[in-house]
Parts: C-alpha cells; structure tokens; sequence
C-alpha cells in the first residue's frame, strides 16, 4: 500500500468530515444567504481541475507543455479559492468551509505533484 492511497483514504475522509460539518452548520443557523456567483465559478474551477487531472487529461501533453500548463492551473485555481473564501466567509459560512477545504486539499494535492514530478 503506498503513500499515494493512504493520501486518497485521507482526503476522502476530510471530505465526509467536512460534508457532514457543513449539513451540521447549515442546518443549525439556518441557509443564509445564496453563495456568491464568484464561489461557484471557483468550485467549478476546482472541481474541473480534480476532473482533468483524474482522468489523466494532462498526459495528452507534451511533457514540456504539460507542466507549463498543469502547476500555473492548479495554484491559479487554489489562489481563486482563496479569494472566493475571503469574501464568501461574510455571506454564508457554511459554503466557505466546504469552499476552504476543497481549496486546501487542491493545494496540498498541488505540492505533493510537485515535489513528486521534481524527485
């Protein structure tokens, strides 16, 4: 069993977690407002970006295009879902919480690919 599953057994079960903490809080404070329409362009963002990468879109590429284009997408995208975060913590906290955990798996995903392509 290598590193790679357990780090995909870990994400899976931060997400559940963090599922389950956003049911939680949406339903103890109620819905709030509507998220942002920045939020869901960054959620989609994001998603899109676990979609490509999954289904090995990126191996299509040219070695030398393909990291020219891969890391710039993956820390443009978890940038956005920061800026997206700041501002939705105002307007609907649960949305922001499932918007920074997302943010923050795609991140560290981002630096693990990076320190593995470089090794």
């Amino acid at each position: 069993m290598g590193f790679s599953v357990i780090l995909l057994g870990m994400v899976l079960v931060v997400l559940l977690a963090v599922s389950v903490i956003a049911f939680i809080i949406v339903q103890t404070f109620g819905n709030g407002a509507a998220p942002l329409k920045l939020s869901y362009i960054s959620f989609g963002l994001l998603v899109m970006q676990w979609i490509l990468f999954l289904t090995d879109f990126y191996a299509i590429f040219p070695n030398e295009i393909g990291d020219v284009v891969f890391m710039p997408a993956w820390f443009i995208a978890c940038g956005f879902g920061a800026i997206a975060i700041i501002r939705e913590w105002k307007n609907n906290s649960a949305v922001a919480v499932v918007l920074a955990v997302l943010t923050g798996l795609s991140f560290i995903m981002a630096v693990f690919i990076n320190g593995i392509g470089n090794m």
